[in-house]
C-alpha cells in the first residue's frame, strides 16, 4: 500500500491536474455547436494542457467543453492530519467522522480554523453520516432498530472494521484496548485512521477494550451518529446534532436500503422544511449552488 502522506501528496498533484483541464482548457466562447456550418467548435479556443509532476504528467487537450461549474463540487473525506491539511486547501465540502458530538464540533472547528490558514474566504461545508431509523411511531421505529441490530454479530462487525481499517478485532486479546495493535507497531495512520482514533481514549471516555468495540459496532458500525424515532422525534434530534458539532448537513446512511431513505424524505423533511432548516427547492441551480447557496464559480485554490 502507498504511505498515507504520500497519497495525499499524490492527490495534491492531481487535484491540480484536473482543475488544469476543467478551468484551462476551454475558453469560454470556444464551443459553437452549429448544426447548420458544422462547426463544434473555435479551434483557437481550446488550449494544450501541460502538467509535470512528481507522480503525474499529462500533455493534452480535454475533450469535453466545460460545464456550467467547470470545476465541480469537490468533496474530501478523510479526517487525519494530513486529510485535514488537503481539505482546507481544496476541498468545498468536507465529510467528518461522527464519534461524539464534542470531538465532531473540535474537528469541524480544526477544518474551518485550516481553511482560514489557507486565505479560504468562503466557509467550507462539513457534514457527518447519519443512520435514521424513522417510522410514524417510536415504537415502529425501535421494532426496526432491534430487527437491525440482531443481525450485527461480532464476526460480520469485525469483518467491516477490519476492511476500513486493516484491524483484526477477532485476533486481539478483547480485554485490552487498540493500544495493543499500536504498541506492536500497528497500522494506524495508512487507513481509516478516524475509526482508529475514535476507540484510543480521549478526555471524554477511557480507550475501551477490544470486547467493548465489538459492541459499540454492533450498535453503529463504522456508521456516524444515529437516531431512531418517530418523525418529530427525529427532526429534534437533527436540529441538536447540527446545534451541538457545527455541521451544515448529513449523509443518510440507511440500513434497510431505499426504505430508509424514503421514510426519512417523507416523515423528516416535511418537518425541517417547515422549521426553516432547509433551503427552497431552485430547479435552476447547480449543485454548487444548491449545496453552498452561492453562484457557480471555480472553487478557491
Amino acid at each position: 500500500m502507498v504511505a498515507h502522506d504520500t497519497r495525499y501528496a499524490m492527490a495534491e498533484e492531481y487535484v491540480s491536474l484536473a482543475r488544469r483541464y476543467w478551468e484551462d482548457a476551454w475558453s469560454d466562447d470556444a464551443l459553437i455547436a452549429d448544426r447548420e456550418s458544422g462547426v463544434y467548435a473555435q479551434r483557437s479556443g481550446i488550449h494544450r494542457v501541460v502538467y509535470e509532476g512528481d507522480h503525474y504528467r499529462s500533455r493534452g487537450y480535454y475533450g469535453a467543453p466545460p460545464t456550467p461549474q467547470r470545476t465541480p463540487l469537490l468533496f474530501q473525506a478523510g479526517t487525519s492530519p494530513a486529510g485535514r491539511a488537503f481539505a482546507a486547501r481544496h476541498a468545498e465540502c468536507v465529510f467528518v467522522q461522527a464519534t461524539t458530538p464534542s470531538h465532531t464540533a473540535a474537528a469541524v472547528a480544526d477544518l474551518h480554523r485550516r481553511a482560514g490558514d489557507e486565505g479560504r474566504t468562503t466557509p467550507l461545508v462539513t457534514m457527518a453520516g447519519l443512520t435514521a431509523i424513522v417510522a410514524e411511531t417510536s415504537a415502529e421505529a425501535r421494532e426496526l432498530a432491534d430487527e437491525f441490530d440482531r443481525m450485527q454479530t461480532d464476526d460480520v462487525v469485525a469483518t467491516l472494521y477490519a476492511g476500513n481499517t486493516g484491524i483484526d478485532l477477532r485476533t486481539l486479546d478483547p480485554d485490552q484496548t487498540l493500544h495493543q495493535v499500536l504498541d506492536a507497531g500497528g497500522p494506524i495512520g495508512q487507513m481509516g485512521t478516524s475509526n482508529i482514533e475514535r476507540f484510543l481514549g480521549s478526555a471524554e471516555r477511557p480507550a475501551p477494550t477490544v470486547r467493548e468495540i465489538l459492541d459499540e459496532l454492533r450498535c453503529r458500525g463504522t456508521r456516524g451518529f444515529r437516531l431512531v424515532g418517530d418523525p418529530t422525534e427525529v427532526a429534534d434530534g437533527v436540529e441538536e446534532l447540527a446545534a451541538r458539532t457545527g455541521l451544515d448537513g448529513f449523509l443518510i446512511e440507511p440500513v434497510f436500503g431505499t426504505r430508509d431513505v424514503e421514510a426519512f424524505g417523507d416523515l423528516v423533511l416535511p418537518i425541517l422544511r417547515e422549521r426553516g432548516r432547509l433551503s427552497p427547492r431552485r430547479s435552476d441551480a447547480t449543485f454548487r449552488s444548491r449545496m453552498r447557496g452561492m453562484l457557480p464559480a471555480a472553487p478557491v485554490s
